[in-house]
């Protein structure tokens, strides 16, 4: 950030030899050619602020307004009318020490209500960048626009202003109800806060860090008695992590039955290198950081068999799961991705794997109340636990929908990854 005052002297610099006199040579003559360097620096300038779009304008505009974009790259309905504009009388702290935020609004071309979130300093709507300088957001720059309902939320949103640093990232949750808004909760982080309503069900609040770590849920409660939900973040794949960091997210792999030897290419579609009727898949469970990043834990690779019983829609039976204490240094084989790389994150211990449909519920019993794992739509589940909890300290019951019950400590029926047999 230091260096960017220097950089647009070193642009006006350029800018002003362009428009400056030509030069005069030994012999008297004007010389329309720039030094090279001059020529060099000016175009690296230019590259910087057109390639980097709305995040170079950013950096480059030391407090200039921020513009939106251009009137004939957005549809009338989320063009707003300027004379529309105000800003609303809500406010919200900022979490770590900025000036606090508020929504614009605004009407569209064609009468839908708009709404922009920022920040109000000195009367004037904008937002800090990662310089800490405030620069004004033009009012062609909206996050939504929607038709007014009765009764109903007409703009409701969760906006994330990211930050290199996770302590400087904000969540702002933001919405307009109308007039019959009565009252808004928001769920985040395990607990429950009210917000103030204001003028016209106008509503906002502050958070730190991403709504998936948050697991934010917003309910809005009307006039006639009925409640909105809006999920910001939670998610069946989602799970938040048990120590407030990160939240997780689990994948789920398989493979199916190799073809017969000899078999490529074209020689697929023959009879004989057609793979036989699937009585068994294998398939493997990992889990990750929700968000992507750069150099981010992941955990190591498990595999079970799984009974195959309907070849159309792929159904299968049976489970299996592995109980892993992942931490940092830890690998159990070669192989990074089987193995799994915790980098310098905390440890943490889970269970996780997969779920066939004759199962009908997954709890895991150990310190505190037993917990009862969410099984997804992809057929696994992922149970987290914060770092002094360890793998012998857990119990895992597995219901199936025939009544039976099964009690595991430990991993349960995994074969190695990469098995066909």
């Amino acid at each position: 950030m230091s260096r960017l005052p220097a950089l647009e002297q070193a642009l006006i610099a350029a800018a002003t030899r362009l428009e400056a006199p030509p030069l005069l040579q030994a012999h008297g003559r004007p010389s329309r050619r720039m030094p090279l360097r001059s020529l060099m620096l000016a175009a690296a300038l230019l590259i910087l602020v057109s390639g980097t779009a709305a995040a170079g304008t950013l950096l480059a505009l030391r407090g200039s307004v921020i513009p939106g974009p251009a009137q004939r790259d957005l549809p009338p309905e989320q063009t707003p009318v300027p004379d529309t504009a105000t800003i609303a009388p809500e406010r919200a702290k900022d979490p770590v020490s900025g000036p606090p935020w508020a929504l614009r609004i605004a009407r569209s071309r064609t009468g839908f209500i708009c709404s922009t979130v920022g920040q109000v300093a000195q009367d004037r709507f904008g937002i800090v960048g990662l310089d800490g300088k405030f620069r004004e957001l033009a009012i062609g720059n909206v996050d939504g626009c929607g038709i007014e309902r009765k009764n109903a939320a007409s703009l409701v949103g969760a906006r994330v202003f990211d930050a290199p640093r996770l302590a400087d990232v904000r969540t702002v949750v933001n919405g307009i109800g109308g007039p019959e808004l009565r009252r808004v909760f928001v769920d985040a982080g395990g607990r429950n806060r009210e917000i103030h309503v204001g003028q016209q069900g106008v509503f906002i609040a502050t958070f730190r860090g991403y709504p998936e770590d948050l697991g934010i849920s917003v309910s809005l409660a009307f006039a006639d008695g009925h409640i909105e939900r809006h999920p910001f973040g939670a998610s069946p794949f989602v799970t938040p992590d048990p120590a407030g960091g990160r939240a997780w997210r689990l994948e789920m792999s398989g493979m199916g039955q190799p073809l017969p030897a000899g078999c490529a290419g074209k020689d697929f579609r023959k009879k004989r290198c057609r793979p036989a009727p699937q009585k068994t898949r294998v398939s493997c469970a990992q889990f990750r950081p929700a968000r992507e990043g750069l150099n981010l834990p992941f955990s190591e690779l498990v595999c079970g068999r799984m009974a195959v019983t309907s070849s159309g829609r792929l159904r299968t039976n049976g489970y299996f799961f592995g109980v892993r204490r992942e931490k940092p240094g830890k690998r159990r084989t070669s192989d990074p991705f089987e193995a799994g790389l915790w980098h310098k994150h905390p440890p943490r211990t889970a269970v996780f794997g997969g779920i066939g449909d004759d199962i009908k519920a997954i709890d895991v019993l150990g310190p505190g109340a037993p917990v009862h794992a969410r099984l997804m739509i992809n057929g696994g589940f992922l149970v987290m636990y914060g770092p002094t909890v360890l793998p012998s300290d857990l119990t895992v019951r597995v219901t199936f929908r025939d009544g039976r019950i099964e009690t595991r400590r430990g991993d349960a029926n995994l074969v190695p990854p990469g098995s066909t047999k």
